[in-house]
C-alpha cells in the first residue's frame, strides 16, 4: 500500500480496478532537454514492464526511458520526539524539517525548513527558540500538529487543520507574521518599513 497523495499506477489499480481510464500527463523536463516526465504513472515495476507499460500509452509506442520509475521509502521521526520548534528531542541541537518529521508536500518542508533554520541559528546564539501559533499561521497548525499528534501517514496542511483559517488567508500573511519578521529581522529593513507603514494606514 503506497502513500495517499503519491500513489503508485500499481496501488491506482487496486483502488480503482472499476474505473476504465486513467489520466496521464506529459510534462517536459527542461528546455535543455528532450526528456519529458510521464506524470501519473509512477511505479516501481521491473524496466521490462515499465516499457511494455510506456509503449501501450497512445503517442509513446516509440518512446525510450532515460530514468526508471522507482519506488521509495522512507523513515521519519515519531512525532512525540519532535517539540514545536522542530528540535530532536533526543539530540538537543540537531533540529529537523520536511519529511522526516513525517509530512509530505513541498509547502510543508520550506515551511519547516524556515522555523527549522530560524530555531537552529537562535540554538547557536543561546536565545530562546520561537514557537509559532496555531492561531495565526499555518505554519504554527503544522508544527503543533506534527509535535502534539500521532502522525500514522504523510502529514499534509489542509485549512479545514486550522480553527481560525477564514483569517488565514494570503492577503495578511504579511502583517500576521510582522512582529516576527521584526524581531528576528527575517526580512530586509525596507520590506519591514514598507510592511509596517501599510499596517499603519490599515488601522487607521
Amino acid at each position: 500500500m503506497g502513500p495517499r497523495y503519491c500513489p503508485s499506477i500499481e496501488d491506482k489499480i487496486i483502488k480503482f480496478k472499476t474505473n476504465p481510464k486513467h489520466k496521464v500527463f506529459l510534462e517536459p523536463e527542461s528546455l535543455k532537454t528532450d526528456e519529458w516526465y510521464v506524470s501519473g504513472v509512477s511505479n516501481s515495476l521491473p524496466l521490462k514492464l515499465q516499457y511494455k507499460l510506456l509503449k501501450n500509452i497512445k503517442g509513446l509506442e516509440g518512446c525510450f526511458i532515460t530514468k526508471p520509475g522507482y519506488s521509495i521509502q522512507y523513515d521519519y521521526i515519531p512525532s512525540v520526539n519532535i517539540t514545536p520548534s522542530l528540535e530532536c528531542k533526543n539530540v538537543k541541537g540537531l533540529f529537523l524539517a520536511g519529511q522526516i518529521n513525517g509530512t509530505t508536500g513541498y509547502e510543508e518542508a520550506a515551511s519547516q525548513g524556515l522555523v527549522a533554520g530560524l530555531n537552529a541559528s537562535l540554538y547557536v546564539l543561546n536565545e530562546k527558540p520561537v514557537y509559532f501559533k496555531g492561531e495565526n499561521s499555518y505554519i504554527g497548525v503544522l508544527v503543533n500538529d506534527i509535535a502534539s499528534k500521532e502522525v500514522l501517514e504523510p502529514y499534509r496542511v489542509f485549512t479545514y487543520r486550522a480553527d481560525n483559517r477564514l483569517v488565514l488567508n494570503y492577503e495578511s500573511a504579511c502583517f500576521r507574521m510582522l512582529s516576527i519578521s521584526k524581531a528576528y529581522m527575517l526580512l530586509g529593513k525596507d520590506v519591514i518599513h514598507n510592511l509596517t507603514l501599510q499596517n499603519k494606514l490599515i488601522q487607521s
